[in-house]
């Protein structure tokens, strides 16, 4: 099964972020025509992810 991946507008005053399953043409919020690009900037929800995977890294040392 394909994975959503996180885009983000790179147009002028937009920067619109949204998930999909594939790269749309235009930015579905403002309309332009090939500003969309992958998002490379870190959501909470990837930074939580690293600090419960650094925790475990530290028990796992200690015991």
């Amino acid at each position: 099964m394909k994975q959503k991946q996180r885009f983000a507008c790179t147009a002028h005053r937009c920067g619109w972020k949204f998930n999909s399953y594939f790269k749309p043409e235009l930015c579905p919020y403002c309309g332009t025509k090939g500003s969309v690009q992958l998002d490379t900037s870190r959501g909470a929800q990837d930074i939580l992810e690293e600090i419960d995977q650094l925790e475990g890294e530290m028990e796992a040392r200690r015991g």
